[in-house]
């Protein structure tokens, strides 16, 4: 199940990763894994914006997000029930 995923998934990373400078990678646990973009502003590309996300449970919960969003508490909620 999981590999057929990854396999739908798996373009759409790769845009990500190209054209943003995506990494990822699991914090503190297994649960919990941070998004940094490193390509987003074009006259700063040392400039990194990233946020962190537990998984654990059903409901899924933003760690930390730099920058901050407005939106941030919608955007988690269509997550959540999408």
């Amino acid at each position: 199940l999981l590999e057929t995923q990854l396999s739908k998934s798996s373009p759409e990373l790769n845009i990500f990763t190209d054209k943003l400078a995506l990494t990822m990678a699991r914090v503190r646990v297994d649960d919990v894994i941070s998004f940094t973009f490193t390509c987003i502003y074009d006259n700063n590309s040392s400039l990194s914006c990233y946020f962190t996300i537990d998984v654990g449970e059903t409901m899924y919960k933003v760690i930390e997000c730099n920058p901050l969003l407005e939106e941030l508490d919608e955007l988690v909620s269509q997550l959540n029930t999408s």
